[in-house]
């Protein structure tokens, strides 16, 4: 979605959450990216533990 249309979308998007009872979140740039990493880390943990055979 082009960046001009981002903050009507948004005003949408929040509405359309609380309307359905659904939690919604704003964050920052850096913030998303952090929570999006530690998303990604805890996933692919069990990938990364040593197996014992």
């Amino acid at each position: 979605m082009p960046s001009p249309h981002l903050r009507r979308a948004q005003i949408i998007v929040r509405g359309y959450c609380q309307e359905l009872g659904v939690g919604y979140l704003e964050t920052s740039l850096v913030d998303s990216y952090r929570q999006t990493l530690a998303s990604l880390h805890a996933a692919g943990a069990p990938l990364r533990t040593p197996e014992t055979t």
